[in-house]
């Protein structure tokens, strides 16, 4: 109940202040110059979203690694387990957070407290600086379900912020900043190199036979390269329990579904865009191929998480550009009831991430 209201808190709230919340983020970006109302619209976006990040900082026990990575690498760095932190692998960015959090605690929930802190303020950044439409991208990081990610992917959502803040330099053409964001990013997921290569989306001209062919191509030979992957990894210890493994659910096959639609009505509304909307289209194509890849490839459905980001930036485009009022009221209302029933369904029927029901650090 507690995820419903403040669902309909940060929505409504975004709403009523939604005229403090515009931004021109064309203009914005070409100009470089700051508006008038941008620290009211700071604070605005801040106090929008501060009762949803202190549900997400204030949570006890639920995230797939909350008692177990989370705890063990903290009190590893607490006590100076050397060994356990250099066989867990865990990127120096998160283990320089661990020794700034135990000089004023020796409680790890506070590490989470401000993981979840340091993601909803770059999250809510980003939105600012990136999004059309800030009410639309709120509404979208819940319903993708991205919101309760955030409790299960710490390390990668703090660098999933990070990239989405990051847009800013794509959109921007700025390459050296863009860079030193993601190196940044990699410090707390090194997995978010494989994002690295989308600042060449931009203005990447590819035509719309293309665009279609190459994820059905890829779907085509997707069971082919899985077998050939799966013998690879079979030869490699460290990932031979792992290799006949696909692990795709049904909430990550919903999640293609979902990704193909979106593709589909890009393709149809944005077939002739330039710019940050031709990179969201490029960044959808290159999502529905390995969203369709994953069906049959090991381990790659877990990079689709990083794609949502897409869902919270395009979207607000998509929405824009429906502009018959019928048959456009008609496709929002439909892409957001399909995005409401699939968080519904992973969050409560499924209870993925073991968030029901809902507990805080001073509950224990």
């Amino acid at each position: 109940m507690i995820y419903i209201i403040i669902f309909l808190y940060t929505i409504f709230s975004a709403l009523l202040f939604r005229k403090n919340l515009q931004c021109n983020v064309n203009v914005q970006h070409k100009t470089g110059k700051i508006n008038i109302g941008f620290a009211k619209r700071n604070l605005t976006a801040f106090v929008v979203m501060l009762p949803a990040t202190m549900i997400l900082a204030l949570r006890y026990g639920f995230g797939a690694d909350y008692h177990g990575t989370y705890r063990n690498v903290f009190n590893a760095v607490l006590y100076n387990w050397n060994t356990y932190l250099k066989n867990a692998k865990v990127e120096s960015g998160f283990i320089l957070l661990c020794h700034i959090v135990k000089n004023f605690t020796h409680d790890y929930v506070w590490l989470l407290f401000i993981s979840a802190i340091i993601t909803m303020y770059i999250l809510t950044k980003a939105i600012l600086e990136n999004s059309e439409n800030y009410v639309i991208s709120i509404l979208f990081v819940f319903i993708t379900a991205m919101y309760f990610d955030m409790t299960n992917l710490v390390r990668q959502c703090i660098a999933l912020s990070i990239f989405m803040y990051a847009i800013k330099y794509i959109n921007k053409r700025e390459i050296k900043k863009y860079i030193l964001c993601i190196i940044i990013a990699m410090m707390f997921h090194i997995s978010i190199l494989f994002l690295l290569p989308a600042y060449f989306l931009y203005d990447f001209n590819i035509k719309n036979l293309y665009k279609i062919l190459i994820p059905v191509i890829t779907l085509f030979f997707s069971t082919f390269i899985g077998k050939i992957l799966t013998y690879i990894l079979l030869k490699i210890p460290k990932y031979a329990p792992y290799a006949r493994k696909i692990n795709v659910g049904s909430t990550d096959i919903i999640l293609v579904l979902l990704f193909c639609l979106v593709y589909l009505l890009a393709l149809f509304y944005s077939a002739n865009s330039k710019g940050i909307e031709d990179f969201y289209v490029n960044m959808l194509m290159v999502a529905v191929t390995i969203g369709l890849a994953s069906l049959s490839i090991p381990f790659l459905h877990r990079f689709l998480i990083y794609f949502k980001l897409l869902f919270i930036f395009y979207n607000p485009i998509l929405f824009k550009n429906l502009t018959n009022k019928k048959w456009g009221f008609l496709i929002k209302i439909f892409v957001i009831v399909l995005f409401v029933l699939y968080t519904v369904y992973v969050v409560y029927i499924g209870d993925w991430y073991g968030a029901n029901p809902y507990r805080n650090i001073f509950s224990r």
